[in-house]
C-alpha cells in the first residue's frame, strides 16, 4: 500500500505498506507496515508493525506490533501484540495479546487474547479470544473468539468469531466472522467475514469480506475486499482492496488496495500501490 514512490533498488515485495522511505539495505518483506524507519541491522521480517524502536538484541519476528518493550529474555514470537509484560517463565507464544497476567501452569498458546482467566481444565487452543467461559465439554480450537456459548454439537473450529449461533449442519471452519446466518448450501470457507449473504453459486473463497454483491460470473479469490463493483470481465484476484474503478485493460495482481485511479498505461506488476 502507497509504495509508488519505492525506488527500484528496493525490496519492499508482498503486500508492503507505507515501507517507501526503506533503504535498499534493509530486510523489510511480506506486509511491512510503517517499519520505514528501522535500522538496517534489525530482522522485522513478515509483517512487522511499529515494531521500529526494538534494539538489534531481540526477537521479535513475524507480525510483531508494538512489542518493542520486551526485554530479549521473553519468549515473545510470531504476531505478539503488547506483551511486553510478560515473564520469561509464561509460555505466551505465536499471535500473544495482552496475556501478561497469564499464569505459567496455564495452556495459552498460539495467539491467545485476554484468555488470562481460563482454567486449566479448560481447551482453548490456538489463537483463543475472550474463551474464558469455556466449558471443558466445548469443541472451541483454534482461533475461537467468542465462540463462549457454543454447544458441544456445533463444528466451529478454526479461527471462528461470533459463531455461536450456528446451527450443527453448517459448515462453518477456518476463521469464519459473522457467518452466523450462512445457510448450509453455501460455500463460504477459510476466513470468511460478512459473506452471509452469498448466494450458493458464487465461488467466494479464502478471507473473502464483503463481497456479498458480487455476481456469479466474478472470479473474486483469495482476500478480495470491497470489489463487488467490478465489472465480469477483470481479473481481480490475491487480497484486493477498493479495486472497483478499476478499467478492465488493466493487469491489477497481488495484494493492490487503493488503486482505483491507476491509467492503464503504466505498468502494474504484483505489490505496487499508484495513489
Amino acid at each position: 500500500m502507497h509504495a509508488a514512490d519505492d525506488p527500484p533498488d528496493k525490496n519492499t515485495s508482498n503486500n508492503s505498506m507505507h515501507a517507501a522511505d526503506d533503504s535498499p539495505e534493509k530486510n523489510t518483506s511480506k506486509n511491512s507496515m510503517h517499519a520505514a524507519d528501522d535500522p538496517p541491522d534489525k530482522n522485522i521480517s513478515n509483517n512487522s508493525m511499529h515494531a521500529a524502536d526494538d534494539p538489534p538484541d531481540k526477537n521479535t519476528s513475524n507480525n510483531s506490533m508494538h512489542a518493542a518493550d520486551d526485554t530479549p529474555d521473553k519468549n515473545t514470537s510470531n504476531n505478539s501484540m503488547h506483551a511486553a509484560d510478560d515473564s520469561p517463565e509464561k509460555n505466551t507464544s505465536n499471535n500473544s495479546m495482552h496475556a501478561a497476567d497469564d499464569s505459567p501452569e496455564k495452556n495459552i498458546s498460539k495467539n491467545s487474547m485476554h484468555a488470562a482467566d481460563d482454567t486449566s481444565d479448560k481447551n482453548t487452543s490456538n489463537n483463543s479470544m475472550h474463551a474464558a467461559d469455556d466449558t471443558p465439554d466445548k469443541n472451541t480450537s483454534n482461533n475461537s473468539m467468542h465462540a463462549a456459548d457454543d454447544s458441544p454439537d456445533k463444528n466451529t473450529s478454526n479461527n471462528s468469531m461470533h459463531a455461536a449461533d450456528d446451527s450443527p449442519e453448517k459448515n462453518i471452519s477456518k476463521n469464519s466472522m459473522h457467518a452466523a446466518d450462512d445457510t448450509p448450501n453455501k460455500n463460504t470457507s477459510n476466513n470468511s467475514m460478512h459473506a452471509a449473504d452469498d448466494s450458493p453459486d458464487k465461488n467466494i473463497s479464502n478471507n473473502s469480506m464483503h463481497a456479498a454483491d458480487d455476481p456469479p460470473d466474478k472470479n473474486i479469490s483469495n482476500n478480495s475486499m470491497h470489489a463487488a463493483d467490478d465489472p465480469p470481465d477483470k481479473n481481480i484476484r490475491n487480497s484486493f482492496m477498493h479495486a472497483t474503478d478499476d478499467t478492465p485493460d488493466k493487469n491489477i495482481r497481488n495484494s493492490f488496495m487503493h488503486a482505483a485511479d491507476d491509467t492503464p498505461d503504466k505498468p502494474l506488476d504484483d505489490i505496487f500501490f499508484i495513489i
